[in-house]
């Protein structure tokens, strides 16, 4: 019999890609839903800790300035925050949830696998259009993420599915700390522009090798919902004050997120033109977090499903703290390792946290429009945080900045419970 999270037709499974998108013996034990979602991050991940992943790099080491490197952190953000509730309703009545967000994809990839032709600019234009192009796809990939993120609370049964996003970001992990090492590495010992433009180029391939392997994926009930909501922030708050367990959880994520994304423009300043971070380092860094991350995430799936840690995991947010602390203690790319493997153990208990419980308050028949409502309180930390980072180490320096940040995350971590978010 197929898996209850696919359609109910059976598949012959006499090649390799019958064995690995859909139901038969190999790989016995783990839906065919879940072993396209292993497959499929393993490619994106390439993407991500390849190109993606030096993109702020690549921005610094073209002279952009402090202003223009925070530009590219919040402005995708403020393109989120003008078109979430449309994109969730859009979203919200797409009879093919799986196409919709390989479209958005297409286009986001497509677009970072151009980048490869910036080397052909001089630095001030090359900088520029990265930064306003990065901003313009930024709508494709809203698209694809609200329908990505409602995929995955129907990939999967209600209990396997800690297990799985457990299972998909320790690959996810994996690989990504194998590719950020390797991309490093290529970055420091080949000629620019050929470094880059091959980085850009590769990563694009595999993008589409993840859009191919999603395309893969047979959700129940993906058919038209009825959208209820309006494009007007006045739907947004009301979808928000009807629910009052998703009302916390807003307001509570949105002062964590923001003190999270607060210095994210700053640690690719203080890593390249502070410390002096080559490519080849970035890598290890790279590396180091991503490859912890796995052991911590399967550590999660194997006991994320019990009450008594479930009761606990938001103490772990208090410890996304350390991450800047570390930081600013740091004064040689090697120090660097330390906030490294802090990120690597309290993002991974984050992620999974607030993934999970985002599932949890989540009112029923909303779910697209709330991720949407999510998605863009989620943007408008995205978009105001950098910016605070960035004023505060103009006024205080960068080195208090991030001692300011972090004594901010420690107490918007407590909120969570202080007002029962998730930890009920």
């Amino acid at each position: 019999m197929p898996d209850n999270t696919t359609i109910g037709r059976r598949w012959p499974t006499t090649s390799l890609s019958d064995r690995l998108f859909k139901t038969g013996r190999t790989f016995s034990g783990i839906p065919p839903n879940e072993r396209i979602l292993y497959l499929e991050v393993a490619f994106q991940s390439v993407l991500a800790a390849g190109s993606l992943a030096y993109l702020s790099v690549f921005l610094t080491r073209l002279g952009a300035s402090t202003w223009l490197i925070t530009a590219f952190s919040s402005l995708p953000a403020l393109v989120n925050i003008v078109f979430a509730i449309p994109v969730g309703i859009y979203v919200q009545k797409q009879t093919n949830l799986v196409s919709t967000a390989n479209w958005g994809r297409f286009i986001y990839r497509l677009t970072t696998g151009l980048y490869a032709f910036l080397p052909l600019f001089s630095p001030q234009a090359a900088a520029v259009i990265l930064v306003s192009s990065y901003a313009m796809i930024a709508l494709p990939s809203l698209v694809s993420n609200v329908a990505v993120t409602t995929i995955l609370g129907r990939a999967t049964s209600a209990e396997r599915r800690p297990l799985m996003l457990s299972v998909r970001l320790a690959v996810n992990g994996l690989v990504a700390s194998i590719v950020g090492f390797l991309s490093g590495r290529w970055l420091s010992g080949t000629p620019y522009p050929f470094n880059y433009q091959a980085l850009f180029i590769s990563g694009f391939v595999a993008g589409l090798i993840s859009i191919y392997i999603f395309s893969k994926l047979h959700i129940k009930g993906d058919n038209p919902q009825t959208a209820k909501g309006s494009y007007s922030l006045r739907a947004l708050f009301n979808t928000i004050n009807e629910a009052p367990q998703f009302r916390r959880w807003s307001w509570v994520t949105l002062l964590f997120r923001t003190a999270i994304a607060a210095p994210q423009a700053l640690y690719v300043i203080y890593k390249v033109r502070v410390i002096g971070a080559s490519d080849a380092w970035i890598g290890v860094l790279i590396l180091v977090e991503n490859g912890l991350s796995v052991l911590i995430y399967l550590l999660l799936g194997r006991f994320c499903n019990r009450p008594v840690f479930k009761k606990y995991l938001w103490v772990t947010l208090l410890g996304t703290a350390l991450y800047p602390i570390t930081t600013a203690l740091a004064h040689t790319p090697e120090m660097l390792v330390v906030p490294a493997i802090c990120s690597a153990v309290f993002s991974a208990t984050m992620n999974i946290f607030i993934s999970n419980t985002l599932y949890k308050v989540l009112p029923q028949g909303q779910q697209a429009t709330c991720i949407a409502a999510d998605t863009l309180l989620a943007n408008g930390a995205a978009f105001i945080g950098p910016m605070l980072g960035t004023l505060l180490s103009d006024s205080l320096g960068i080195v208090n900045a991030f001692y300011i940040i972090a004594v901010f995350r420690g107490v918007t971590a407590l909120f969570f419970r202080v007002f029962r978010v998730g930890t009920d």
